[in-house]
């Protein structure tokens, strides 16, 4: 990391094997400079507390469901789903789709993007994060009050109740719930998400 807040993500452990430029925020400096006074001996940030040498992605996950083994946190996700829910609040909250691809380190998709746009966004990603950070500060002060551009999110089950006709039973014209018509026809619900386990 150097001064001006840029931490440059050398290529030989950058995701795309390219150097990736990121501006850490306001919050991320506070988070780095408390973890650097809780273990000042340690030559890293984020030291594991088993090894003592740096974190990997393993070792997040592993943390991850040791804590969630200790139900600290109730909610099952895995640290690729707080990637995906950054990208889409910061597209809802109007930053641009290539701004949050650069924040990302996607690679560039088509020949101008790929061949012959060199420029390094520093100044849209730095504006993108600060406007993170602001929205940040605002779910940890208050969440009740976060809002977003994006559409509210629809149920889950969608389908509504009373639509479907049942024609495997004789009364050829009775209205059947969505439940009931996948139970009479041996089928699964494909609309929720399947566990993993």
């Amino acid at each position: 990391m150097d001064n001006s807040g840029w931490w440059t993500i050398p290529k030989e452990i950058s995701k795309n094997g390219k150097p990736h430029r990121v501006f850490l925020s306001p919050k991320a400096n506070e988070v780095i400079t408390l973890a650097k006074e809780l273990l000042p001996e340690s030559d890293w940030v984020f030291p594991s507390p088993r090894t003592g040498k740096p974190f990997i992605g393993s070792s997040i996950d592993h943390a991850l469901r040791d804590i969630k083994a200790q139900e600290i946190i109730k909610v099952d996700f895995t640290p690729h789903d707080l990637r995906r829910t950054a990208s889409s609040m910061m597209t809802s909250m109007g930053i641009p789709l290539l701004t949050v691809s650069k924040i990302l380190n996607h690679s560039a998709a088509g020949v101008t993007a790929k061949h012959y746009d060199h420029y390094a966004y520093d100044k849209e990603k730095q504006a993108a994060m600060r406007a993170w950070d602001r929205k940040l500060n605002q779910i940890l002060t208050d969440p009740n009050k976060v809002k977003s551009k994006q559409s509210p999110a629809k149920p889950k089950n969608t389908m509504p109740k009373k639509i479907l006709t049942n024609k495997k039973k004789e009364k050829k014209n009775e209205v059947i719930t969505y439940e009931q018509f996948l139970i009479n026809n041996k089928l699964k619900d494909l609309s929720k998400k399947q566990s993993k386990r």
